[in-house]
């Protein structure tokens, strides 16, 4: 009996009719080694005797036997590839962004695990590139608000501090602790200052003291002084008393983001002539630049 392992049925047939044999399928079945359409089995191994128009029955291959595809999801790329290839199949790798999946392991294969395969097939692999990166955005002066949803809408956290600032408007951003156009992940958190609009610095005037004015009579039967105290050169005013006993202590305190200003005093007094008529006089007196002290 010659061997039949490798031939085609055809090639079988050809070479049984030579020696009076014949040849009949007798099924099918998988084979690693022999290809599709080639014998793997036959009913009389070769070198024994066999009588002349005796039928040999032959079993076909039908190709590389199938397999459950194993799971590699979860593993990381290089685990993953190496299960896939103790099976003698040929992992197909690509990669994607991932919020959920850390960065090097497997998202997902195709075929699915449990699909059915041979040697050499193909299965392709989604390996986790981690979170898509984010380019931080420039929230500077913008309103607090705005600045905390543009952020949110990138899946960016954002908390806040405060402080004074004299250029960004009250309840605008005036920086960031991530600086913008820096790639970051989603679910970063962002420290947000927000102004406070611009400080004020109070100052406060103490223990000026106002003499009467040189001019008036000693023995004025009346005298009375409009003391105004206005913000530097005479323009906005502070405050204002009125007086009659002299000298006098002006005192001003919360006087707010000016270091200096101006005492106009309007003054008016009453006086006897050598006839006993009373007559009232009046004079205008300015001290110039009055220095306040920062509190």
């Amino acid at each position: 009996m010659i061997d039949l392992r490798g031939k085609t049925i055809e090639e079988a047939r050809d070479a049984l009719n030579t020696i009076g044999l014949g040849v009949e399928k007798a099924g099918e079945e998988s084979s690693d080694q022999y290809q599709p359409g080639q014998i793997v089995t036959q009913s009389q191994e070769a070198g024994t005797k066999v009588n002349k128009n005796t039928t040999i029955h032959v079993t076909i291959s039908n190709g590389t036997g199938e397999f459950e595809i194993p799971s590699v999801k979860e593993l990381d790329k290089e685990s993953a590839e190496a299960k896939l290839k103790e099976y003698e199949l040929i992992p197909d790798v690509h990669f994607e962004y991932s919020d959920t999946v850390p960065s090097g392991n497997v998202m997902s294969q195709s075929p699915e695990a449990g699909a059915k395969a041979k040697k050499g097939d193909t299965v392709t692999v989604i390996v986790s590139r981690g979170p898509q990166p984010i380019v931080m955005p420039d929230v500077r002066n913008k309103p607090e608000a705005a600045a905390k949803e543009e952020l949110a809408a990138l899946g960016i956290n954002a908390t806040t501090n405060s402080d004074y600032n004299d250029e960004v408007p009250e309840g605008n951003v005036i920086s960031q602790s991530v600086l913008p156009g820096k790639s970051v992940e989603k679910g970063i958190t962002v420290t947000l200052t927000i102004s406070m609009g611009r400080k004020n610095v109070y100052y406060s005037l103490n223990n000026y003291m106002i003499e009467k004015l040189a001019k008036i009579p000693e023995d004025a039967v009346s005298i009375e002084a409009v003391i105004t105290l206005y913000k530097d050169g005479g323009g906005e005013k502070i405050n204002s008393w009125t007086v009659t006993s002299f000298p006098y202590a002006v005192n001003q305190s919360n006087i707010e983001d000016c270091a200096q200003g101006l005492i106009r005093i309007e003054w008016t007094w009453i006086y006897l002539s050598e006839d006993g008529v009373e007559i009232t006089d009046r004079s205008t007196s300015e001290i110039d630049k009055v220095a306040f002290t920062q509190n």
